[in-house]
């Protein structure tokens, strides 16, 4: 029987995705062998592809050419529809006429994680929605930088975008690399509105990173005393202490930026002035250290003690004089003098 008088079954579409179509056509070349009373020959396949109904012949493209029974056609764009056709080959001028076309239909291609990251930082409510609604992705995944989504949108300070996310469950205690969580970096940042609602859902303020800090030592470093005045209002520990120096908030902002109104703020929710760190020191002491006349002069005015040594055995006055400060040293002396303490 000549091949070309041959009617050949179209393939079968076994699978999909957004970009590939798993086609098979074992059963219409089973048939065919049968049609040619021959069922160990080897028959030579050619399988194209359109992108959509076409009516002219080079609107077709070859996809596989081979004595295969299936494969596997890649990199196809999502939410489109294709068509495919195939005739088998006994030899090169002996061959049947093309299958019917099949159709198959790539689906819409799924979220990722970028998907919500990006929506996020667009500030698309809808896209967030349409994201989680999917089920692709888990709410927490993180992007190339170890942040949650629920920890971008705290440290920009967006509550709205951090309202949904929580509504689908984005984890609080969830950590980045550093050991990070989505408060500190809110508190990193001076978010107060972001804070409070992490606050409200449970965010721990006596919770440390990979370098012992906890969030009211990184509100410190925002200089936002709203903030840092709320959190302590809201049961911060205004003393609380590192797991690496041992320093409380105040002693941070001694050896940071020496901010007064952050020093003040602390102290007027009744921060220790004199409690000190595991080398023994006092704030005063690392106010002095760093060169801040300012916070140094705040610290004696609500009395701290210039009489304490440290594990070194030196006082903030000596450690003053030690380093060349002189505008600290005759601050120091005044108060001093005025207190009736020796120089010691």
């Amino acid at each position: 029987m000549p091949t070309n008088n041959i009617s050949v079954a179209e393939p079968d579409v076994t699978s999909s995705n957004h970009y590939s179509v798993h086609l098979d056509w074992s059963s219409s070349l089973l048939q065919f062998k049968y049609n040619i009373l021959n069922e160990t020959e080897r028959i030579y396949t050619i399988t194209q592809q359109s992108e959509g109904h076409v009516e002219q012949e080079d609107g077709w493209k070859d996809v596989y050419m081979g004595y295969g029974e299936h494969t596997v056609v890649m990199d196809l764009n999502p939410s489109t529809e294709y068509m495919f056709r195939l005739r088998f080959h006994r030899s090169d001028d002996d061959y049947t006429y093309w299958s019917p076309p099949v159709k198959a239909i790539t689906c819409k291609e799924p979220f990722y994680g970028e998907n919500l990251h990006k929506a996020v930082h667009r500030q698309k409510i809808s896209e967030i929605v349409d994201v989680l609604k999917s089920g692709n992705i888990t709410v927490d995944v993180t992007d190339n930088h170890g942040l949650s989504a629920l920890m971008n949108a705290a440290k920009r300070g967006q509550p709205e975008i951090m309202k949904v996310l929580l509504s689908y469950n984005a984890s609080i205690s969830c950590k980045d690399e550093a050991g990070k969580t989505a408060l500190m970096h809110a508190c990193i940042y001076g978010q107060l509105s972001t804070v409070k609602i992490l606050c409200k859902n449970g965010a721990l303020y006596e919770d440390y990173d990979l370098g012992g800090t906890t969030p009211l030592h990184y509100a410190i470093d925002s200089c936002n005393c709203d903030l840092i005045e709320w959190m302590i209002g809201d049961g911060a520990n205004v003393n609380i202490q590192d797991k690496n120096a041992g320093w409380t908030p105040l002693m941070r902002c001694a050896s940071l930026h020496g901010n007064k109104l952050v020093a003040y703020t602390l102290i007027h929710c009744k921060a220790d002035i004199d409690v000190r760190d595991i080398n023994g020191k006092t704030c005063l002491m690392i106010a002095v250290v760093n060169g801040h006349l300012q916070l140094v002069e705040l610290l004696l005015e609500y009395n701290a003690n210039v009489t304490i040594y440290n594990t070194s055995g030196r006082t903030a006055y000596q450690i003053a004089v030690s380093l060349e400060r002189r505008t600290i040293i005759e601050c120091m002396k005044k108060y001093m003098k005025k207190k009736g303490i020796k120089h010691v």
